[in-house]
């Protein structure tokens, strides 16, 4: 079964399409682009981050989840206690 599907109509379909290579001048653009972009990037990277401003980020971060935990309990609580009547 396996040699049936390596030479089966699809691939020898697949084999018969022509290779196009793109033209010099579209070639050097994207090039241009992905170098360009990727300089920015190490640029980006050598801003120094600094400690205080990570951890205050962290900080943050948890206090942000930690009121969304708490309000939504509380909304699960006050509804369970609508439920029962109380």
């Amino acid at each position: 079964m396996i040699a049936e599907s390596q030479n089966g109509p699809d691939l020898r379909m697949i084999g018969g399409l022509t290779t196009y290579e793109p033209d010099r001048g579209c070639a050097d653009r994207i090039r241009a682009r992905c170098h360009a972009r990727m300089a920015g990037r190490k640029r980006a990277e050598a801003v120094p981050f600094h400690a205080a401003a990570r951890y205050g980020r962290h900080i943050l971060e948890a206090s942000l989840v930690t009121v969304v935990c708490t309000v939504f309990l509380c909304e699960v609580m006050h509804r369970a206690l609508l439920l029962y009547g109380f």
